[in-house]
């Protein structure tokens, strides 16, 4: 199965996804007209890892692409109150 949610990501690190070992892939959409940055671990910083483009930029994360990630991903952008899309399949 699958689970969708919405954060509201701020100027400051923001837990998006948590570590979960039973993650098949992960998808990660901008829903914001700012910036997202993501990071795979504690601690996500401006201009670093992996960037959302404004208006849709997206990452998406599997086995299948090679790039799959077990861990917690956090989220930051340089302007408070942006919306981060996650979808985990499981």
């Amino acid at each position: 199965g699958s689970t969708a949610s919405s954060l509201t990501c701020g100027t400051a690190s923001l837990l998006v996804l948590r570590a979960n070992a039973r993650r098949k892939q992960a998808i990660f959409v901008n829903d914001s007209d700012t910036v997202i940055y993501l990071a795979k671990g504690p601690q996500a910083t401006l201009n670093t890892g992996i960037r959302l483009n404004a208006l849709g930029g997206n990452y998406e994360m599997s086995k299948k692409l090679g790039n799959l990630y077990l861990g917690a991903v956090n989220g930051i952008s340089g302007v408070a109150g942006k919306v981060v899309l996650t979808t985990e399949g499981v």
